[in-house]
C-alpha cells in the first residue's frame, strides 16, 4: 500500500515512460523504413514503397526487424548479378538503417522521461544491454557500475 501522493507519482512516471517508448518506437520505425525504402528505390527494387512500409512495421522487432526484408532483397540482387547494388544496399542498411535505433532511441526516450543516460544503458544487474554502446552513453565517462549492489 502506497500513500496517494507516491501512487500518483508512480503512475505519472509510468505513463511518461510508456508514452516516450511508444513515440520513440514510431519515430524510429518511420526513419528506418524510410531510409531503407529510399535505398530500395535507388537500387531499383520494384515495390520499394510497399517494402518501406513493411520495414516500418517490422522495425518494432529489436535487432532483426528491418533485416527481415533487406537481407532477402540483398540476396535477390546478388542472384540477379547486381553485385554493386547488393553491396551498396547491404552497407547502407547495416550501417545507417541498423544504427538509427541504437543512436536515436536513448535520446528520444531519455529526453521525454528525463532518465539519465547511464540508467538507460545499464541493465538491472548493472551491465551493458545488447542495445547499448559507448556512443549511446555519450562516452565511456558515464561510469557504469560493473556490478549491482543487489546482484554482486
Amino acid at each position: 500500500p502506497l500513500e496517494s501522493d507516491a501512487e500518483n507519482r508512480l503512475v505519472a512516471k509510468f505513463v511518461s515512460v510508456a508514452r516516450a517508448t511508444i513515440k520513440g518506437t514510431l519515430v524510429i520505425g518511420v526513419l528506418q523504413g524510410g531510409l531503407a525504402g529510399i535505398a530500395f528505390w535507388i537500387v531499383g527494387i520494384k515495390g520499394w514503397a510497399f517494402w518501406s512500409v513493411v520495414m516500418m512495421v517490422l522495425s518494432i522487432i529489436p535487432g532483426i526487424g528491418t533485416a527481415l526484408v533487406w537481407v532477402p532483397a540483398l540476396i535477390y540482387l546478388l542472384a540477379l548479378g547486381h553485385t554493386g547494388a547488393a553491396i551498396g544496399l547491404g552497407t547502407w542498411c547495416a550501417v545507417v538503417v541498423g544504427t538509427v535505433d541504437n543512436v536515436l532511441r536513448p535520446r528520444l526516450v531519455g529526453r521525454d522521461t528525463q532518465i539519465r543516460s547511464w540508467r538507460r544503458c545499464g541493465s538491472p544487474c548493472g551491465r551493458f544491454t545488447a542495445r547499448c554502446s559507448p556512443s549511446t552513453c555519450r562516452s565511456w565517462r558515464c561510469r557504469l557500475p560493473t556490478r549491482s549492489r543487489a546482484f554482486p
